[in-house]
């Protein structure tokens, strides 16, 4: 949370109409760099950040009148940097509900698999919503806090947002879009079966001998095809992901998904990339070990993701394609 810093404390102290400003920059910023909430979530949201504002405000309007002692300013500091760290912890555990009400009602096929996903999902929230649980009671339990103890605190919860909380509810958000994707893709094979039932009459009532339709169709339903492929493979790996790991066929799946992630990574890569990080053990070495290594769950999560989106980049080529080809379509029925 940048506004607790050292430097940023001392802009605060000597720019009274900036004050404000600094703040509300900060708490938005330290809220929503993370993944965004539904619009309904959002608001809300959106509604305590602007109630919280303006309490902010007339704190700092409180510190601003003349003939109030400097340590009672000093108090007022630290009243106001704990009312910002405790109202973020709310926000962020209105996040939490919001993702777990998303995990409650997505339509997960009711099998025993994806229980345990659904039970990993719960779990993880958990643990996030304990964290801020617990943040929150050392405020409260603790009216002697020093402004270095509320900059701690709130450098320790910006860590552990960014490493791991905001991670968490974007891998969560990911597997829950697969199965948007899927409807989607439902409404894209109803497409395809239309277009290809106009397509195969006119070839056969020899309307056009140009075979540019059948082949801009092979391609849209390749693209569907492939769509289907990647959304379907970032379900699987979901499921071995919340999988018991000792299971003999969790391993070996592990062991082939290991050295697909890594040929992922090898391609996604740009060689001449100063800043791109590589994956330990990656390239030639990893690939000698495919057969005892399993990837990592960050890698597993990024890949899942380029998955989804692959296969949301797929639909939209081959409804291009479709809408293309509805214009010669029309020429012949």
């Amino acid at each position: 949370m940048s506004f607790f810093s050292k430097k940023n404390s001392t802009a605060v102290a000597r720019s009274n109409a900036g004050r404000p400003i600094l703040v509300a920059a900060g708490f938005l910023f330290f809220v929503f760099s993370g993944p965004m909430m539904a619009p309904a979530h959002a608001a809300t949201i959106q509604d305590q950040l602007s109630q919280t504002q303006q309490e902010v405000t007339k704190l700092f309007q409180l510190m601003d009148q003349s003939g109030i002692p400097d340590m009672q300013k000093q108090q007022l500091e630290i009243d106001i940097k704990k009312k910002i760290v405790t109202d973020v912890i709310a926000v962020s555990e209105a996040q939490v509900d919001a993702v777990r009400e998303e995990v409650k009602q997505a339509p997960f096929p009711q099998t025993a698999d994806w229980q345990r996903v659904i039970d990993g999902f719960n779990a993880i929230l958990d643990a996030d919503e304990h964290y801020y649980q617990t943040i929150s009671d050392t405020i409260t339990t603790n009216p002697g806090m020093t402004n270095d103890d509320i900059r701690s605190i709130a450098s320790a919860m910006e860590e552990r947002k960014t490493s791991t909380i905001d991670p968490d509810i974007k891998h969560i958000e990911t597997v829950l879009a697969t199965f948007n994707v899927q409807n989607i893709l439902d409404i894209a094979d109803a497409r395809e079966k239309k277009v290809g039932s106009d397509v195969d009459k006119i070839y056969t009532k020899n309307l056009t001998q140009n075979q540019g339709l059948k082949t801009a169709y092979q391609q849209a339903s390749s693209l569907i095809a492939d769509a289907h492929h990647s959304n379907e493979t970032a379900q699987s790996i979901t499921l071995n992901m919340y999988a018991d790991q000792n299971d003999s066929g969790t391993q070996e799946f592990m062991h082939g998904l290991y050295k697909e992630i890594v040929q992922w990574e090898a391609s996604s890569t740009p060689a001449n990339d100063a800043n791109a990080t590589s994956t330990p053990d990656a390239g030639a070495g990893a690939m000698e070990n495919t057969a005892t290594s399993t990837p990592s769950v960050p890698q597993m999560r990024a890949y899942v993701e380029s998955l989804v989106v692959q296969s949301l980049n797929d639909i939209q080529k081959a409804y291009a394609i479709f809408m293309q080809m509805s214009q010669n379509v029309k020429k012949y029925l």
